[in-house]
């Protein structure tokens, strides 16, 4: 009897779940808010839709540069740019770059949010519970896992101590082995999340370690 296990390498890579992605529907939702405001009225109102319009760009070169803007970060030479967003507005700052592996079997998010309005240090601790569960729940750019082992790591970055859960399993679709890795940490300006999502066949602990050590 032939082991079906002999055939997954001659599958195609994993690729990430179908579905609005998370730059979709912060596009779509803040989209709406925009041109409602602009069509409500002139003035005040269009320049409050105006403000949540969103600044987008797929220019590699730009995105990185957005990339900094979040935090100091180093990756390897075949990390790319793919994607930015950015909404700055009186209520929140909001920041997203998205990077991928040339290959096509990586990919690295990062998500600043720095409100403007509220208190500071309980959005903080609602940011990182909030993020927990909603990776838990959904991540559209990322695959779901099964099998899973897991795994805490703590490191200093800043000089705050930041939580990093290095997780392993099987996507359940392709049934790719893959790693994925979040966490999050207070950035340049506002509240970080991490996250990162690599196939097993060009994971490296140590270069991973090394990219989260780099941030600044």
């Amino acid at each position: 009897m032939v082991d079906d296990r002999d055939n997954w390498d001659d599958e195609a890579p994993a690729q990430p779940k179908r579905g609005m992605s998370t730059f979709s529907k912060f596009l779509l939702v803040f989209g709406i808010v925009g041109g409602m405001g602009m069509l409500a009225c002139c003035g005040v109102c269009g320049f409050v839709g105006y403000s949540f319009a969103p600044n987008v760009s797929t220019n590699p070169q730009q995105v990185a540069a957005k990339g900094a803007e979040i935090c100091e970060i180093t990756l390897p030479a075949d990390y790319e740019g793919r994607q930015s967003m950015e909404i700055d507005n009186f209520m929140m700052l909001m920041r997203l770059v998205h990077f991928e592996r040339t290959d096509g079997k990586g990919r690295l998010m990062l998500m600043e949010v720095l409100p403007r309005m509220g208190d500071e240090k309980d959005f903080k601790e609602g940011f990182q519970k909030g993020f927990a569960e909603s990776f838990d729940e959904k991540q559209d750019q990322f695959h779901t896992l099964v099998n899973t082992s897991s795994e805490t790591k703590t490191f200093q970055l800043g000089g705050q101590e930041a939580e990093f859960v290095f997780e392993k399993g099987d996507d359940a679709g392709s049934k790719t082995t893959l790693h994925q890795v979040r966490g999050s940490f207070t950035g340049k300006q506002g509240m970080v999340t991490f996250t990162l999502e690599l196939e097993d066949s060009v994971w490296n602990q140590d270069e991973v370690e090394a990219i989260i050590q780099s941030i600044r």
